[in-house]
Formats: structure tokens, sequence, C-alpha cells
């Protein structure tokens, strides 16, 4: 029996529960064990020059293990490889983002060909924008004409009849006089007016209160019915 152990070595265990968790514990031991290998594996590939280094393949090439007389594909990829992986491909996208773009003068020509659409595009714009408020400017100064010109019976504006300097013809012909007045300059001025007969008779002809007792005049005194002490 091949699972008896030697008498050297340990012996039976009589929990099983024991024995699996001893089971357990060897296995993370070997993987653990496997994952420093693939490291310092690593660490011996970095310290190649830069030409001779190889990027890890995205698809590696899957191993044959043959178990229980079948054969099975496996892909063997332990965290510190795809971590690394990921690393360096962190590291070639930061290099290419500072990297300064080469010169495309079919991009060049493009961008100013896009460049002028844009500037003709904007003149026309600019080109319409003034058209139509030159527009608004027109019909608004015609809702004002119309609004405060006087209107005929057909709707249109009554031109102004023309003035002749003679005067004004009426629908027998004959001319008629209209009087003008003569301007009179009216002079200003803070001294006291004089005033006509008619003011004045108005003036003094108005009833007065003659019984009026100014302050230098002399009061009569009442008796009082009281007797002096």
């Amino acid at each position: 029996n091949a699972d008896i152990p030697m008498p050297k070595e340990e012996g039976l265990i009589d929990n099983k529960k024991d024995a699996y968790e001893q089971g357990d514990m060897k296995q993370k031991q070997n993987e653990r064990m496997r994952s420093l290998e693939d490291f310092t594996a690593l660490l011996g590939d970095e310290k190649k020059p830069a030409d001779d280094l190889a990027l890890l393949d995205e698809e590696p090439q899957a191993q044959k293990t043959v178990v229980g007389g079948y054969t099975s594909n496996r892909q063997p990829q332990s965290s510190i490889q795809s971590s690394a992986q990921a690393y360096q491909d962190i590291n070639r996208t930061l290099g290419n983002f500072y990297e300064t773009p080469r010169e495309d003068p079919e991009k060049e020509r493009l961008a100013m060909e896009l460049d002028e659409l844009r500037a003709r595009l904007d003149e026309q714009d600019n080109r319409k924008k003034l058209q139509d408020e030159q527009m608004n400017m027109m019909e608004k100064s015609f809702q004002m004409a119309s609004k405060y010109m006087p209107m005929n019976a057909a709707g249109t504006a009554a031109a102004p009849e023309p003035a002749n300097a003679s005067g004004n013809n009426n629908s027998s012909g004959k001319t008629t006089v209209v009087p003008v007045n003569q301007v009179r300059q009216q002079t200003v001025s803070t001294l006291q007016q004089e005033m006509s007969g008619t003011e004045f008779i108005e003036a003094y002809g108005q009833p007065r209160n003659m019984g009026f007792l100014t302050a230098t005049a002399g009061m009569a005194t009442e008796a009082k019915n009281t007797v002096s002490a």
C-alpha cells in the first residue's frame, strides 16, 4: 500500500478534518513558492537590455498535461505575471502619450481647409445678420410712418398740398386773404406798471373796511362793574 507512511515519517492522522486542513496548507504553500519563483524569473528578465526585452504574450501557448490518460490544455498565468503585464502596458501607453506626434502634411492641409470653411460660414452668418437688422429697421420705419402720417380713403398716405405764396385758392378760384398778426415785443420788467383809468376806477370803486384800527389808534375802555380797593 503506497498510502502507508514510513516508520521514520509522521504517523497517520486520526481526524480527517486535520488531514484536509494540512493538505490545503501544503497546497497554498506550493502556490506561494511557485509565485515567488515566477517573480524571480521576471526580475531576471527585466535585468536584460531593453532591446532584448520581450513583452509577455497576450495569449500564451497552451501546455498539454496528461491527467489519468487524458490530455488537457491549460494556460498557467499567475497573478504576478498578469500584474506585471498590466504595468508594462500602462508604461507603454504613457510613453506614447508624451511623444510628439509626427507631422502629416495631409492632415495639415485638411485642417487649413476646415479653418477656411469655418471662416466663410462665419462671414456669411454675419452678412445675413446685418441684412436682417436692416430689414427690421426698414419695417419699423414704415410702421411709424403709417402710424403718424394721415391716410386717405384708398389706404395710402395723403401727400401734403403745396402752399401758395400769395394765399389759398378756394373752389371759385378767388384768393382768400388771411390776416397776419404783427409780432409785438413785450418787455419783461420787475418795476411797477402804470394803471390805466378803467383799472384805477375799478380798483378804488370796490367796498372797503373803513373801521379798521391801526396799532397807533387809541382804544375806548369799557366801564367795569367793580369796586376799586
